[in-house]
């Protein structure tokens, strides 16, 4: 069977978004909505996977839409 677990739309934010900020938290100390989108941006640049660049292009735009909550 599948346990179905439900999440706050307010509060959910992708995976991706959530490594990208505890990353930069580790190595800075802080991290920004900048600093995510500047991230991902160089992920998108250094990528010759069209999926994977596909994905980070998404989560850009979800970062912009601000979806997520603060950081």
């Amino acid at each position: 069977m599948f346990t179905h677990y439900s999440a706050k739309t307010a509060s959910a934010q992708p995976d991706l978004v959530n490594a990208i900020a505890i990353g930069l938290q580790a190595e800075h100390g802080a991290v920004t909505q900048d600093d995510i989108l500047m991230e991902l941006t160089r992920w998108v640049e250094a990528s010759d996977n069209d999926i994977l660049s596909d994905i980070y292009q998404q989560t850009i735009n979800y970062v912009v839409s601000g979806q997520h909550a603060t950081f």
